[in-house]
C-alpha cells in the first residue's frame, strides 16, 4: 500500500474563510451561503446583485455582504412561475392583451 500523497509546497489547499458548518435556519448569510441556500452559484449570485436582479443585500462593511433569509425567501417567492411561458417580469400582462 502506497503512502497518501501530500500536496507540493506550492500546491497547497486553501484556507477556508468561514470554517462554520452551512445552518440554513440562521437569519442572515453571506454571498456563498446565500447561493447555497437559493441552489444559485455564488458567480451567478454576485452577477444579480450587481445588475439590480437579484435579493435585497446589506453591506455590512467594504467587503462584508449578508443576505435577510426572509428577504430570499420573499425574492424565490415572486420568481415562481406556473408555466414556461410565463416569462419575466410584465410577462402576465403581455398575453391578457
Amino acid at each position: 500500500m502506497s503512502p497518501p500523497l501530500a500536496y507540493p509546497a506550492a500546491i497547497k489547499p486553501r484556507r477556508r474563510l468561514h470554517a462554520r458548518p452551512f445552518d440554513p435556519t440562521a437569519h442572515s448569510f453571506s454571498t456563498p451561503q446565500a447561493a447555497c441556500y437559493l441552489s444559485l452559484s455564488i458567480s451567478y449570485l454576485e452577477l444579480l446583485r450587481k445588475t439590480g436582479n437579484g435579493p435585497p443585500w446589506a453591506a455590512i462593511g467594504p467587503k462584508v455582504i449578508r443576505y435577510l433569509r426572509d428577504d430570499l425567501d420573499a425574492w424565490l417567492a415572486s420568481r415562481k412561475r406556473r408555466n414556461t411561458s410565463a416569462g419575466g417580469e410584465g410577462r402576465e400582462n403581455a398575453a391578457a392583451t
